[in-house]
């Protein structure tokens, strides 16, 4: 199981990638772009719900860098009470690029879920990326 170390190397590669994803139906294209920041990944990584770990609680950047940098340690995040809610998220983030790269990689969609207005109707779609 990746820790929330692992998780922060592996996005950080990410930070230099863009990801251009081009879903079409019939005639009509939507295009996506996702790209990363440092601030993403505080959010990505649920650590806004480990409520306990107070140096969690200064600006997402820094939060970043201080895990990368081992400032706060892995044992420390793991300690707190909340962890178990977000351990499945840290291991899945760890290897959100290699889920992005491939080309099998299938994406579960719930039309009723969908905030956004959509014509896609299906249960799932398959992606491929390029960077």
């Amino acid at each position: 199981m990746n820790n929330i170390l692992d998780s922060a190397k592996n996005f950080s590669r990410l930070l230099d990638i863009e990801y251009e994803i081009i879903l079409a139906k019939k005639g009509n294209q939507v295009r996506l772009l996702i790209s990363f920041e440092k601030i993403n990944f505080y959010h990505l990584a649920g650590l806004q719900y480990l409520t306990d770990i107070h140096e969690l609680d200064n600006q997402r950047e820094i939060v970043f860098d201080w895990i990368l940098s081992e400032s706060i340690k892995t044992e420390r995040i793991e300690s707190s009470q909340f962890y178990p809610k977000i351990k499945e998220r840290v291991h899945y983030l760890a290897q959100l690029e290699s889920i992005f790269d491939s080309n099998d990689t299938v994406f579960k969609y719930d039309e009723k879920e969908n905030i956004l207005t959509s014509q896609i109707t299906g249960d799932y779609f398959s992606g491929k990326a390029t960077h």
